[in-house]
């Protein structure tokens, strides 16, 4: 039969080309538009005419007779199953599929009349490789409702399973790494419902992760459970991650965790729903060995006050006692000489030198005992005090001393110098044990100055003098108790005076400074406050 060129309505071409719209009946209208329609003169269309709209559909196209044979195709079954049309036609529907007997099945629910729905199915290619499919097949009956044909659509979905499977894998993979990260990940939602949970959150609560979605804290007896959905709830309203540094969790069974929570709030994928995404660290562990540290540390720290104590208690019995036998020694053997000599003038001498060893024993026990309140830190007698007159007196003390031993003491007060708050006992001793420094390291013919001056927010005392001064590998030890810097203590004292003075400077709110060269002399300057602290 002769060929009359007929092109397909636009709009039925158009329909058949949207993506989700092309279905059976599509096909079984551009079919019965192929048939013609006798009865109100329509014509049938040329094979042309449907070969080329068949072409344009992106699915397999099959049509079957009765028996499951194939008597239509379109290019994409042939791209499809890699067989030419002939080829198509000599085959059955069972020969293409990879169920046979699931395809045969189909086939007669089909013939009974039924309906039947999409379905997935695996397709065999020439070469003999399954492919998965999806299959959309109708019996298409006649004008008298007889069965005429089958119409089959097939659509290849292997890139649609692959891409569902690289999901799955990926899903997996995701679930392996957070069920291997010990922190606790966790989302709930507005209702406080478990949504998301790794191994480690859904553990602490005594579960598992398939038993705790779409549980609450309340359903695992959580003692906390209200305070938690109050907090989730506020990070909901306020819409901003918060960071909790330490939060304590007592678990079902009584045990106290702590740890340190992040919660965001989020949206779960592909809802509207609001939940809450924590992600929780145990730092019980690590305030665990914080504490252990700290007990380390006040252990080591008490060992080494008791070696430092063991060490001074050492170097304060051997020290006194080289202080305390010499006088004891020269003691003894005036007494010796006293209780041996019939001559009253040498008697006399004889008991001064005695009387003079215990006077420095005396001082010596006077410092220990000064050096023992001070580390004790007994009360200060705390009132006004007028730095120049406090030093006016002293200055008379020392005055027959440095007459007898041809040294110039001279001073040199700033009148204007403000009151300071302190007590005045304790700061005529530390200035007393400045000068009596100065006079014992400076020969005769030397000199000794004190200068008062005020400075910003109190005053300062300057004892100068012209003695030996102090080797710079000595200055960082003259404050170091018992410290001496003759070693052969051929010079009075007993490394004691440095040391009180500037305890009592210190308790005063001041404090010391040393300049000093080598045979040219030192200045020990004091640094006070107006108002010393209490």
């Amino acid at each position: 039969m002769g060929e009359i060129t007929l092109h397909l309505p636009d709009q039925l071409i158009e329909r058949a080309q949207q993506a989700g719209l092309l279905n059976t009946e599509t096909i079984a209208e551009v079919l019965s538009l192929a048939l013609g329609d006798e009865a109100s003169g329509v014509p049938p269309l040329p094979i042309r005419s449907i070969r080329s709209f068949f072409d344009q559909i992106h699915d397999a196209v099959f049509l079957l007779d009765l028996n499951g044979r194939h008597f239509a195709a379109n290019e994409r079954a042939v791209d499809m199953f890699g067989y030419t049309v002939e080829e198509i036609y000599t085959k059955s529907a069972l020969e293409l599929s990879g169920e046979p007997e699931a395809t045969d099945n189909v086939m007669g629910r089909l013939l009974a009349g039924e309906h039947v729905p999409m379905l997935k199915r695996w397709m065999r290619h020439k070469s003999g490789a399954l492919f998965p499919v999806e299959v959309t097949a109708q019996l298409v009956r006649d004008s008298e409702g007889k069965p005429a044909y089958i119409q089959s659509i097939v659509r290849d979905i292997t890139e649609h399973i692959q891409s569902e499977q690289r999901i799955r894998d990926a899903e997996s993979l995701l679930r392996t790494i957070i069920n291997a990260v010990p922190n606790h990940i966790f989302a709930r939602d507005g209702e406080g419902r478990y949504v998301i949970a790794n191994e480690a959150a859904a553990q602490i609560v005594g579960s598992t992760v398939d038993e705790i979605i779409g549980k609450t804290d309340f359903d695992f007896g959580v003692p906390a459970a209200a305070q938690i959905r109050a907090e989730d709830a506020d990070v909901l309203r306020v819409g901003e991650p918060r960071t909790i540094l330490e939060d304590e969790f007592i678990d079902p069974r009584g045990e106290r965790h702590l740890y340190s929570t992040t919660k965001v709030p989020i949206k779960l994928p592909g809802t509207n729903i609001d939940a809450v995404l924590c992600v929780s660290t145990d730092i019980s562990p690590l305030k665990q060995m914080q504490a252990d540290l700290h007990e380390a540390v006040r252990q080591a720290y008490a060992l080494e006050t008791e070696r430092q104590r063991v060490t001074i208690l050492a170097k304060f019995i051997q020290d006194t006692s080289h202080e305390f036998r010499t006088p004891l020694s020269i003691i003894g053997t005036s007494v010796y000489l006293l209780r041996r000599s019939s001559d009253e003038a040498r008697r006399d001498d004889h008991a001064r030198v005695a009387n003079d060893q215990i006077n420095r024993i005396t001082r010596l026990l006077d410092h220990l005992q000064a050096m023992a309140e001070l580390d004790a830190d007994v009360d200060f007698h705390r009132q006004a005090v007028n730095i120049n007159h406090l030093l006016r007196d002293l200055r008379s003390h020392f005055a027959a001393l440095c007459e007898r031993r041809e040294i110039r003491f001279d001073c040199a007060f700033d009148n204007t110098i403000p009151t300071i708050i302190g007590d005045p006992v304790r700061l005529s001793e530390a200035c007393s044990q400045l000068i009596d420094n100065a006079l014992r390291h400076t020969d005769s013919g030397g000199s000794v100055v004190i200068t008062t001056a005020r400075n910003h927010g109190g005053i300062s005392i300057e004892v100068r003098d012209t003695g030996v001064g102090i080797h710079p590998d000595a200055l960082p030890h003259i404050f170091d108790r018992f410290w001496r810097q003759d070693e052969a203590r051929t010079t009075p004292g007993f490394g004691l005076g440095l040391p009180i003075a500037q305890r009592i400077i210190e308790r005063h709110g001041g404090k010391i400074t040393v300049d000093s060269r080598v045979d040219a002399g030192s200045v020990f300057t004091v640094h006070l406050p107006s108002v010393s602290p209490e």
